[in-house]
């Protein structure tokens, strides 16, 4: 048996624009006479205007161009997006949302869509429990015809950078993460019920529950830091647990369940396998077949956290099983539940009644 944080493997598991507006500005060239200008004049005159500088279109003036994308960086000082310096929140997205290019003496030619391009498009505030709100901006972009990805988070405290954090800390991904929209691409929760605002990344696109990227703050070290992946987390506030759970196969379900130890850090807690693919209905009318629920935990003093690396199974215990299994008679079916718990080393049947389905 295999279990592995984020994509979870089991014995019978298989496998898991830019906008361009174009004004007429500046000084108009206009032929102005007192007098009647005969045709000849005239002619030299439009002549004169076409070979002019700045005479590019037909009202002969200047071209003032307004578009939505950034604008070009000074030869020799292109920065590096994400770099760690003094910056206010906000500024990315006014310069891509309203960024002014004027350009003289040349035929304006629509610039790329904003939207391919990397933008600030998400803003969140994510409270501490220090008191303090930071500012989160997530930047992405459309990455093809059908996908949104996210390539950092820039983290802010007022107006100072503090930290810029990647996507490609995630596991799977190298530069973007890999979703169906901009709006399903973050979410912002306390992950680790410690009061402090931690968030995630949607990964990448299954046809299970969709796996996060998750970031937890650490207070000591005033900073994100990588948390793993997790698919389908719910937060359990009652016992301050949250619950990863999905599918894999058909009638085979995990859940992990995760606890947060005193630095924050999330570590397993258990884990339920349920395996019904063999317990079906037949023709008949009854069902056939057993249904399998298992509950593996660590090993006394062994403490796994929630990283992308793969759960030695050496080190999980299997510590109770719940069997639904049929029996057939002359009279007909019957169905009957046991379960199994761990005692003096072994599992023991502690129960065994029957059911009604």
């Amino acid at each position: 048996m295999k279990f592995r944080n984020g994509l979870k493997y089991f014995v019978f598991v298989s496998g898991l624009a830019g906008m361009l507006l174009i004004t007429g500005c500046g000084n108009k060239s206009i032929i102005q006479n007192d007098e009647l200008q005969d045709a000849d004049s005239l002619a030299q005159d439009a002549d004169s205007l076409a070979q002019a500088p700045g005479a590019d279109d037909e009202s002969g003036g200047t071209l003032c161009v307004r578009m939505a994308a950034e604008p070009e960086p000074e030869s020799g000082s292109e920065p590096e997006l994400g770099a760690d310096a003094e910056q206010a929140p906000g500024a990315d997205a006014e310069q891509i949302q309203g960024a002014v290019l004027e350009t003289e003496g040349e035929e304006a030619t629509p610039d790329a869509d904003p939207e391919t391009e990397d933008h600030v498009f998400q803003t969140w505030e994510a409270p501490l429990a220090d008191g303090r709100i930071l500012t989160l901006e997530v930047v992405g972009r459309q990455v093809d015809e059908y996908h949104f990805g996210v390539r950092e988070v820039r983290v802010y405290n007022g107006d100072a950078l503090l930290q810029t954090v990647f996507s490609s800390e995630g596991y799977w991904h190298e530069d973007y993460t890999s979703c169906w929209s901009a709006e399903s691409a973050v979410e912002v929760l306390d992950l680790n019920f410690d009061g402090n605002m931690d968030f995630g990344l949607f990964g990448w696109e299954t046809n299970n529950t969709i796996p996060f990227y998750y970031w937890t703050w650490d207070a000591g070290e005033g900073h994100y830091r990588y948390a793993g992946t997790l698919q389908g987390a719910e937060l359990l506030p009652e016992t301050e647990e949250v619950a990863c759970s999905g599918r894999s196969g058909w009638g085979s379900y995990w859940t992990y369940y995760y606890h947060p130890n005193a630095d924050g850090e999330l570590l397993l807690a258990r884990v339920v396998i349920e395996d019904s693919s063999e317990f079906d209905i037949t023709e008949k009318g009854y069902y056939e077949g057993d249904a399998v629920r298992e509950t593996w935990v660590p090993e006394e003093g062994v403490e796994i956290p929630a990283t992308d690396e793969e759960i030695p199974e050496d080190e999980l215990v299997l510590i109770q099983r719940e069997i639904l299994f049929e029996e057939v008679h002359d009279e007909g079916v019957s169905y009957f539940k046991e379960i199994w718990e761990l005692k003096d080393g072994e599992l023991q049947m502690i129960s065994r009644e029957e059911v009604f389905l």
